[in-house]
C-alpha cells in the first residue's frame, strides 16, 4: 500500500506524481537542488531543498523510497535514465513503463501489481518534463490516478487479460448468476463498503471509465462476460469496433455510479 509518493517536483511525471498525491490525498515529499527551488512550486508541495547537484539530489530521493517507477515513451535519457541506473545502484526495484509498448489502461494494471508484489510503501517517481513532452502531464495524471485507485475487490484470483475463446461456455458457468442490469449493480452496491461508494460517487462522468480499471475487469469475471453471458448481454449492442464485454461492463458501471449519485448513503466532496 502506497502511504507516501515523492519526486524531484520537475514539471511533467514529476508534478503530475506529486498532484495526483495530493488529490488523493496520499502523503508526499522528495528533495530538489536549490537552483531549481525558484522553478518549483514548493509552497505548494512538500519539498525540501538540499544543497547539491541534480545528481545527488535524484540518489537521495532513490534511496529514500522503496521503489522508483519511471513513466515515459521510448529509450530512457536523461533524469529518467539516471533514476534508473541508480535505482539499480542501491537495489531498489524499478518500473519503466514504456507508452510505446503499452496502452494507458494496461500500463495502470502493471503499476499497480508491481507495487503490490514488492510491497512498496514510499514510491519515487520519475520521467519527462513537459518540454520534452508537452502532453506527459495529463498521461502520467491518469495513469496514477488509475493505479493508486482503492482496490474494489481482491483481483488475484482473476486473469485481467483471459482469452475469451479458450474453453466454450458450460450452463452451469452461470447458475445463480443475475440475469439483469439492476441485478448486478445492486450486487455489486451490497458488496462496497461506505468508503468505496463514496470514492465512486465522486468521480465525475468523465472520469468514470479511466478511472475504473480493477471494477470493470472484476465485473467481467464475476458475471462471466468473458464466456458471453447472454442472458445479461443481449440487450447491449456493442458499437461497431467496440469489445462486447466492455460495452456491457461501461453499462453497469455507469448504472452503479448513477445509482450511487442518487443515495444519501455517501458522502459528497464539495468543489
Amino acid at each position: 500500500m502506497i502511504k507516501k509518493i515523492i519526486s524531484a517536483g520537475q514539471t511533467g511525471v514529476e508534478q503530475a506524481a506529486l498532484d495526483i498525491a495530493i488529490k488523493l490525498g496520499i502523503a508526499h515529499g522528495g528533495w530538489i537542488p536549490e537552483r531549481h527551488k525558484t522553478e518549483i512550486l514548493s509552497d505548494i508541495y512538500q519539498l525540501q531543498v538540499i544543497h547539491a547537484n541534480y545528481s545527488q539530489t535524484t540518489e537521495q530521493n532513490v534511496r529514500d523510497s522503496d521503489g522508483t517507477l519511471i513513466i515515459s515513451a521510448g529509450k530512457l535519457t536523461g533524469s529518467s535514465a539516471l533514476n534508473r541506473r541508480l535505482a539499480e545502484k542501491h537495489g531498489r526495484p524499478n518500473l519503466y513503463t514504456d507508452l510505446n509498448l503499452i496502452i494507458a489502461f494496461q500500463a495502470a494494471e502493471k503499476i499497480s501489481s508491481w507495487i503490490r508484489d514488492h510491497d512498496i510503501e514510499i514510491l519515487n517517481i520519475a520521467g519527462p518534463n513537459s518540454i520534452e513532452n508537452i502532453d506527459i502531464y495529463q498521461t502520467a495524471s491518469d495513469i496514477l490516478e488509475t493505479a493508486f485507485q482503492i482496490k474494489l475487490s481482491d483481483m488475484s484470483r482473476y486473469d485481467s487479460f483471459p482469452d475469451p475463446h479458450a474453453d466454450k461456455p458450460k450452463l452451469e458457468d452461470f447458475i445463480g448468476l443475475p440475469k439483469t442490469v439492476d441485478q448486478v449493480v445492486d450486487m455489486i452496491l451490497s458488496q462496497l463498503t461506505f468508503k468505496e461508494k463514496t470514492r465512486i460517487a465522486n468521480f465525475s462522468r468523465k472520469k468514470l471509465m479511466a478511472s475504473m480499471p480493477s471494477l470493470r475487469v472484476y465485473v467481467k469475471n464475476e458475471f462471466r462476460l468473458w464466456k458471453r453471458n447472454e442472458k445479461l448481454m443481449k440487450s447491449y449492442i456493442a458499437r461497431p469496433g467496440e469489445d462486447e464485454t466492455d460495452d456491457v461492463s461501461a453499462v453497469i458501471i455507469t448504472e452503479l455510479w448513477e445509482k450511487l449519485q442518487k443515495s444519501d448513503n455517501v458522502l459528497r466532496v464539495v468543489k
